[in-house]
């Protein structure tokens, strides 16, 4: 084998050990987000308008998400809102303050490395918006009434909360 070969063969192995570091470090803690809460899944960016205008986010807003990759606070940012991103994921938090930058949104996104179980909810937000798992649902529900005023508007993407009929 000449030179230029084994140089070829060298730099696709390093490729793909970085990319299987990389997927091993995501994997891992996707199985966190897992067993602590819920798993990482995006919206598409229908549904995220879908439930931006359900709690009628615009400027001047201040919400709160379980972040995943920062779509729904981008979004929100884009609308004038100030929005906060509690992520189990580091991951996910740093590709969501990436975007945020590209976005040109940081000023209005702050994402931050939490396990939100663990976190006082701000007392200021206006709207919260859920992934929350099914089983997880009851509790998450005694978590915002408990902290949260009155009033916030809390929008669930796929599960019902317990013993509430949703208003849309």
């Amino acid at each position: 084998m000449n030179s230029a070969g084994f140089v070829f063969d060298l730099v696709w192995l390093a490729l793909a050990l970085a990319v299987l570091a990389v997927m091993s470090v995501y994997g891992f803690f996707t199985l966190i987000g897992a067993v602590s809460f819920v798993p990482f899944v995006p919206s598409g960016k229908a549904k995220s308008r879908t439930m931006l205008d359900l709690a009628g986010i615009g400027e001047g807003s201040r919400i709160l998400i379980g972040s995943g990759d920062g779509q729904l606070c981008l979004m929100a940012a884009k609308r004038g809102a100030y929005a906060l991103g509690l992520e189990i994921n580091p991951v996910l938090v740093c590709l969501s303050k990436m975007r945020a930058k590209l976005w040109k949104v940081d000023r209005n996104c702050r994402f931050i490395f939490v396990d939100m179980w663990k976190y006082d909810l701000p007392p200021e937000t206006q709207a919260v918006f859920v992934y929350g798992w099914p089983d997880h649902m009851a509790k998450l529900w005694n978590k915002l009434k408990k902290e949260l005023p009155a009033g916030t508007k809390i929008v669930s993407h796929a599960f019902v909360f317990p013993g509430q009929e949703p208003v849309s």
